[in-house]
């Protein structure tokens, strides 16, 4: 069932993964928007 697979090791890695590159997307565009004023 679809609970079943959220709780798979792979998606887990996946989701942290996905986490970890939107806060440094986010850090790196609010630094360039800070350098640009």
């Amino acid at each position: 069932s679809y609970g079943q697979n959220l709780s798979t090791s792979t998606y887990m890695g996946e989701t942290v993964f996905c986490i970890l590159i939107c806060i440094f997307g986010l850090v790196l565009f609010s630094q360039l928007i800070g350098n640009m004023q």
